[in-house]
């Protein structure tokens, strides 16, 4: 979380920035503990989740930096990989094993966890609360 730090050692680096719904990443969390994630109350994940993106806020993306979202790879893969792939430089001919190491098919059920858990409604409306300016923009795929 501290690109121009990195920027120091290495020459010319590019750096890819993906991040997830903080809902989806709650749900994952609780699901296969063990993680350096803090989920031993709703609160310290959200600030946890707050002070490792506050990064976001001053650094810029663009050059060698880019940000997607891990639900554009999935919802949104074509456009989302043409990025990438004119990012990193590659042309479409490079792309010789689409949708097969990273399947959309596949990792579709790795969001909107939270749906599927209403067990966790409480802690799920607190992120939406405290950290609405990091959830993914479902609505504008037609999706709630």
């Amino acid at each position: 979380n501290n690109i121009e730090r990195y920027s120091n050692y290495v020459n010319n680096l590019f750096v890819v920035v993906s991040d997830r719904d903080p809902r989806d990443l709650y749900i994952h969390e609780i699901q296969i503990p063990g993680g350096v994630i803090p989920i031993d109350t709703i609160e310290n994940f959200c600030n946890w989740y707050k002070i490792t993106r506050n990064h976001r806020k001053y650094e810029t993306f663009e050059d060698n930096r880019i940000f997607i979202y891990f639900e554009d790879l999935i919802y949104k893969y074509d456009e989302t990989s043409q990025k990438l792939k004119n990012f990193v430089g590659l042309s479409s001919e490079n792309h010789i094993r689409k949708k097969q190491v990273f399947n959309p098919q596949v990792s579709i059920n790795n969001t909107r966890m939270w749906l599927r858990h209403p067990e966790c409604k409480k802690e799920i409306e607190y992120i939406e609360k405290n950290l609405g300016e990091y959830l993914y923009d479902y609505e504008s795929l037609g999706l709630q």
